[in-house]
Formats: C-alpha cells, structure tokens, sequence
C-alpha cells in the first residue's frame, strides 16, 4: 500500500491518497466469492424437521398400533432427545422415520410413544 500527500491550492487543505495494491484487491474479490459460496452451500442443506428436540437412529425396531399413533421398540440405538424427537429405523418391521412425542432411550433400547411416519 502507498501513500501520497496532495495539496489543495485552493484553501490549504491537505488530504492523502492510499493505493491498494491489485493482490489486495483479488484477495477481497476471493473472500467475497468464497463467503458467497459458503452462504448457498449453507441454504441448500437439508435440515432437521423443525419442530425436533433430538433424534435417535436405530438399527432394528418393531411398532404397535396405539391411540396415539405407534408405540415403538428399537434396539442398538444411538441419539440424544425424550420428547418431540425423530426417530430412525433401519431395519425390521417398524423401518422408517417417525416423528415421536415423547422417546425414552437406555442402554442402546429405545420406546417411543406418539410416534407418526414422517
């Protein structure tokens, strides 16, 4: 960067002008596509369902038919969330996405009651 110092013949105000260099310049240009790019890449991501407080993937699970919806019982689970969670089977008559009001998770063993196929 370089700095001159010009004069106004006029009324003696002293001002400065800076040169940016042309590396500065494309770096500015870089950052701003970089950042641009970040945003989009962000926006397009899927998300989580919003109304969530957790989710619980299992292995293998089985439902049952209840008032409420499903009860299910899944095993070699993983996650973290009791109530409004997605739950996700991966194999076994209950396979699927369920949305539950409330999971109870232990020991890698999960219920889950409330539960509707999302």
């Amino acid at each position: 960067m370089s700095c001159e110092e010009h004069t106004d013949s006029g009324d003696n105000r002293i001002w400065l002008a800076l040169r940016v260099p042309a590396s500065v310049e494309v770096m500015t240009k870089r950052f701003a596509a970089l950042a641009l790019g970040t945003a989009l890449l962000a926006a397009s991501l899927p998300a989580a369902p919003a109304h969530a407080d957790g989710s619980h993937s299992c292995f293998f699970g089985d439902r049952a038919q209840d008032e409420d919806g499903y009860t299910l019982t899944a095993w070699s689970c993983t996650g973290t969330g009791y109530s409004a969670v997605t739950v996700t089977i991966v194999s076994g008559a209950a396979a699927g996405v369920y949305t539950c009001r409330t999971a109870f998770p232990w020991n890698g063993t999960l219920s889950g009651s409330g539960c509707h196929i999302s």
